[in-house]
């Protein structure tokens, strides 16, 4: 009976946590043939997605040595994220100059500057002889979550966004949804390297947006649908003929969700023709679901009859194009969330 009750408890406990689990971007064909690399390198793409954010930085060019600042953060969160292991005590490590900036040449391909007292970086203290790294200090994890590997002789670039999780330290797909938040889009280029504890190097990274922060709010829509969209969508602009209408707070970003006459072949048509020759994507699977995607608009639709009448649930989403990565990650939590009720039930 306790054996029972015990896996009852665990069945339970496993499906709670995958309910709230936080949503993620969906993996691009190279990432999930390429998981073992992504798995290995996890580690050093998370620490520079936590000094990049850390240090406010947008990017890291190639060919280019990388400032005092960088290798002190890059070197402190290598050993906070236990990418690099060093003996401690009560938490702390100390390493002496030549120490330190051996363990920071591991990590980058071009050749480092040496570490120096002046050199001011949370966690680090500066010593006569060395930098002390407090590895317990108090602090919300910055983490990458890599959607996209590109593999070839010479590199490995590497696609992310980056969150922070209040409290624990986890995956993003591991993570509660109450305790995750975006933070912005990581691409990182990374070299095979024989010294490196991951087998490459850091070469550059860039950080070209910053999200904005933005939890999800469900919405039923009683007998026709449900969705989850990012609050950053806070302001009802009360379209006529939509059963849900909103914008960001400076208009920059619509989400719309209506009904439209028709089939999803006739709907497809006139996308087409509304777009022609400016080379929208278009998908219909299965006869009951278009997707249109173009620079700066998304639009999904499911067939779904009104009376007897043929109609279309279209969502819609209208974006500002310089937050192309941004917009996307929101088009997966919408893909996977918006869940017309008739199509649901075949």
């Amino acid at each position: 009976m306790k054996c029972k009750l015990a896996i009852l408890m665990a069945l339970f406990l496993m499906v709670a946590i995958s309910a709230s689990a936080a949503p993620t971007r969906d993996l691009t064909e190279q990432a999930l043939l390429h998981q073992d690399i992504a798995a290995r390198v996890q580690p050093l793409v998370d620490a520079v997605a936590a000094v990049a954010i850390d240090l406010n930085l947008t990017v890291f060019r190639n060919e280019t040595q990388p400032e005092p600042a960088l290798v002190q953060g890059l070197l402190y969160q290598s050993l906070y994220n236990r990418l690099q292991v060093v003996e401690t005590i009560d938490g702390k490590a100390f390493l002496r100059f030549e120490d330190a900036n051996a363990l920071a040449g591991q990590l980058f391909l071009a050749e480092t500057p040496a570490l120096d007292p002046q050199t001011v970086t949370p966690g680090v203290l500066a010593m006569a002889d060395g930098l002390q790294f407090d590895l317990e200090l108090s602090r919300d994890f910055i983490g990458a979550a890599i959607y996209d590997v590109q593999l070839s002789e010479d590199e490995l670039v590497v696609k992310a966004d980056i969150y922070t999780l209040e409290g624990i330290v986890a995956s993003a797909e591991e993570a509660p949804e109450d305790a995750l938040t975006w933070l912005g889009h990581l691409g990182v280029r990374l070299v095979p390297d024989t010294i490196s504890p991951v087998g490459f190097s850091l070469a550059s990274f860039s950080v070209p947006e910053r999200y904005q922060p933005a939890a999800m709010v469900q919405f039923v829509q009683e007998n026709l649908f449900e969705l989850q969209y990012p609050d950053i969508f806070s302001v009802q602009t009360d379209l006529e003929n939509t059963y849900l209408s909103l914008s960001t707070q400076d208009g920059s970003a619509t989400l719309t969700v209506r009904s439209v006459p028709g089939t999803l072949e006739s709907l497809k048509a006139v996308w087409l023709k509304d777009h022609e020759g400016k080379e929208p994507v278009t998908a219909l699977e299965e006869d009951m679901r278009l997707l249109l995607t173009k620079d700066g608009v998304v639009r999904l639709a499911y067939y779904n009859p009104l009376e007897g009448e043929d109609s279309c649930l279209v969502l819609e989403m209208t974006y500002p194009t310089l937050k192309v990565h941004e917009y996307e990650l929101y088009q997966t939590f919408l893909d996977n969330s918006f869940v017309v009720y008739s199509h649901s039930v075949g």
